[in-house]
């Protein structure tokens, strides 16, 4: 998963893959744009996924894109995507199906929407950057602010400036989840559009405690498919870790926004994390 728009370490994810004798699929979903050494995302693992949501770099209302290079998975995507049919883009359709399939196919003008922006990518994609930029120059020193970075050999696309709260530096002992709502709040004071995204890590989610996914409990019911496997949240500190310390800032680095607009909302930033020990979450979430 390519995460926020920056991508992974495909050098370790691929020799863990051949290692294995593993298949690679890619989450592209938030890193259109995104390379890792010079090489766009999407185009290491045997097939990869793009999302054009709402709010995605690139978008169409909903759905997304799948890609790869391997005619065998195309296929096979083909059969999900219509019905269980399998087809070229220059073969005519026989209304045959060669396997179980459902009806996932997109409209032509959301699919029209969606390829007119890519000729427009480029210049949206420096924008994001030119933006970014602008609050990597003035957020370091931050109080009990924690950065996002950009390794050597990546390029972010900064779809998400993630936000990490400190919470020893600023003095905070109490509920975590409540504290951060309560400085999400104060951004959003302040003009910045922050938001919280994913509240629960996975193991947490009742999907996986339940083991609920599909009836008869598929696809835990597996002969050994649940051995070994543990999903007690406590396992996951890291995670939880940062789970409850993050705030999102997704929409307010894009077009129309520039320079001018970036510096404001950095400014604005800084002065929620300058004065974070005032922050009373009783009083600000009441």
């Amino acid at each position: 998963v390519n995460l926020h728009g920056l991508c992974l370490n495909y050098d370790k994810l691929m020799a863990v893959a051949r290692k294995h004798n593993l298949k690679v699929i890619e989450d592209c979903c938030q890193a259109h744009g995104a390379q890792f050494r010079g090489r766009n995302c999407g185009t290491f693992g045997d097939a990869a996924a793009f999302s054009l949501n709402q709010n995605k770099c690139i978008c169409s209302g909903e759905g997304g894109v799948l890609v790869t290079d391997n005619e065998e998975v195309y296929r096979a995507a083909c059969q999900l995507w219509s019905f269980g049919e399998t087809r070229m883009p220059e073969e005519s359709r026989d209304y045959h199906a060669y396997a179980l399939g459902w009806m996932y196919r997109t409209n032509e003008l959301t699919a029209a929407y969606a390829r007119a922006q890519l000729r427009k990518y480029p210049r949206h994609f420096e924008t994001l950057r030119q933006n970014a930029a602008v609050l990597n120059r003035i957020l370091p020193g931050t109080r009990a602010l924690i950065l996002p970075v950009e390794p050597d050999g990546h390029l972010h696309n900064w779809y998400n400036y993630n936000l990490r709260i400190d919470f020893d530096a600023a003095g905070w002992t109490g509920d975590r989840r409540r504290f951060r709502a309560a400085v999400n709040a104060a951004l959003n004071a302040e003009g910045v559009p922050t938001s919280i995204w994913q509240q629960f890590i996975l193991p947490e989610m009742t999907v996986f405690q339940a083991k609920n996914a599909y009836g008869g409990g598929f696809p835990w019911s597996i002969p050994g498919a649940d051995e070994g496997v543990d999903y007690n949240p406590e396992r996951f500190p890291v995670a939880r870790r940062h789970c409850e310390s993050y705030i999102a800032l997704v929409m307010a680095l894009r077009a129309p926004n520039g320079p001018d607009m970036a510096e404001r909302i950095a400014l604005a930033i800084r002065k929620v994390f300058d004065q974070i020990d005032q922050i009373d979450p009783d009083r600000i979430l009441q």
